[in-house]
């Protein structure tokens, strides 16, 4: 072998051996790291195929290496519908790895280890945020200004993408869907009416259409919605296209057009809890907690396959609810002294 195959070889065997490798190409970086770990080929293939995925979500996100949060892993983690033992591998993973960055550019943060800590990546769980009673009404009075729809829409412009996006919203806050499942909605999994929507769950290795009742606040969205489709002549069946073509809607362009939604509203605005779809599916829980729906009703329509899920779920609601009134309580208190 020549001189300077053998220098290339070496090169590219120390590949990622410097943090500005690693932002340049984090996906090769990350299998040079594996090779110099002597990781096997059948777990090399697995935790590439992990990394990778985590990579496609920051860079639809255009979220760099150095810009990666705590907040970033648990919103993957929710997005990707995994169940708990596969949430805890995707995040020690990628603490393993930033333990791998910290020695390559000393004081960085290790946002994996922030996200374990949190308990960001205990799944069902996890510490559960709810949104407070302005926050809904905020939600809440946006969708019932449902705009008329014109006379004629074309599916070469934008004006139809703002009623989807707003049907969007309906459908997580009204519905308690999650993005994985809203991705996968055909037109016909909505009623007429608006009133249920069949929405797939996984039953250990089957999927079962459920009917989930869509909150009567969200209904004229999603009418409206589905009235539009029917004369836009919008091409494919899927309930939520992302282009005139009638393409199915990427999940990652679901999560950004819903919180670009909740922050024009100034939802976002000084809350200090993560605010996601999956904030939305809790609040679904809680309003119908409110009503007096059981905890085996509301674990059925969210899907919870765990038997003690929604009473967790309905604890968490009422110990959040608790610490509201402590700060309610808390601040009256001062505006006394």
């Amino acid at each position: 072998m020549k001189a300077s195959d053998r220098t290339r070889n070496t090169q590219q065997a120390l590949f990622g051996s410097t943090f500005a490798e690693w932002k340049m190409d984090a996906d090769r970086a990350f299998d040079h790291w594996l090779a110099r770990r002597g990781v096997s080929e059948s777990s090399a293939k697995i935790y590439g195929f992990m990394w990778r995925k985590w990579l496609r979500w920051t860079a639809e996100r255009k979220l760099s290496i150095t810009a990666w949060e705590a907040h970033h892993i648990g919103e993957f983690l929710d997005d990707s519908d995994l169940h708990k033992h596969h949430r805890y591998r995707y995040a020690r993973l990628i603490e393993r790895v930033f333990q791998q960055l910290t020695t390559l550019r000393p004081g960085m943060h290790n946002p994996a280890s922030v996200a374990v800590q949190q308990k960001l990546a205990d799944g069902e769980n996890a510490p559960t945020t709810f949104l407070d009673e302005n926050e809904r009404k905020a939600i809440e009075g946006y969708l019932a200004r449902v705009p008329q729809l014109p006379r004629a829409i074309t599916v070469n412009g934008d004006q139809w993408r703002g009623y989807r996006d707003l049907a969007l919203l309906a459908l997580f806050y009204g519905a308690g869907v999650k993005v994985s499942q809203a991705k996968v909605l055909r037109r016909k999994a909505v009623e007429a009416s608006a009133r249920t929507i069949a929405v797939p769950q996984k039953m250990g290795k089957r999927v079962h259409q459920t009917p989930v009742e869509l909150l009567e606040v969200a209904r004229p969205a999603m009418q409206t919605w589905l009235q539009l489709l029917a004369s836009a002549g919008l091409p494919g069946d899927w309930l939520f296209p992302t282009a005139g073509d009638g393409r199915a809607m990427h999940a990652a362009s679901m999560f950004r057009r819903v919180t670009a939604q909740l922050e024009a509203l100034g939802i976002a605005d000084g809350r200090v809890s993560r605010l996601s779809p999956q904030t939305l599916r809790n609040t679904y829980a809680a309003i119908r907690f409110d009503r007096g729906d059981t905890p085996e009703e509301v674990g059925s329509a969210l899907g919870f396959v765990d038997e003690a899920s929604p009473f967790r779920l309905h604890r968490g609601y009422v110990e959040w609810k608790d610490g509201q009134a402590s700060l309610v309580d808390q601040s009256e208190a001062r505006e006394l002294d």
